[in-house]
């Protein structure tokens, strides 16, 4: 190998050896930007499919469900009509209420649990 500057100059063993090191760090590089690449797909996709999971939660006092969507927002609410006129009034509300909250943190659980299964199986954590 030979001195770009200097013609046919030989280049010194240790110049070889960083050059070398140079293009294993190099090598490394590519290989991490390689991966958080396939990362950042594998991400997307599954926040994708979140949003086309769905949860049926079951309102209390047999009112209902209530349904929440992969990203823990509000779908529909399917109030029963025989739970109604068996429940105070007054607890609807807050029945509705508890029930989403209930689903969200389903979603939430989930969620979480699918992003750390991506999080272990990738070779960036390793």
């Amino acid at each position: 190998m030979t001195s770009p500057g200097r013609a046919n100059a030989p280049i010194s063993a240790e110049a070889q050896a960083r050059l070398a090191g140079i293009e294993e760090v190099e090598r490394r590089t590519q290989v991490t930007v390689d991966a958080v690449e396939q990362y950042a797909q594998q991400l997307r996709a599954l926040q994708r499919s979140f949003s086309r999971l769905g949860i049926k939660q079951e309102i209390d006092s047999n009112l209902g469900f209530v349904f929440v969507n992969g990203n823990g927002d509000l779908v529909k609410i399917d109030l029963s009509p025989e739970g109604l006129r068996s429940v105070d009034a007054s607890l609807v509300g807050h029945c509705v209420l508890a029930a989403i909250k209930a689903g969200q943190s389903r979603v939430k659980r989930f969620r979480d649990q699918k992003f750390k299964e991506l999080a272990d199986s990738s070779h960036l954590y390793r």
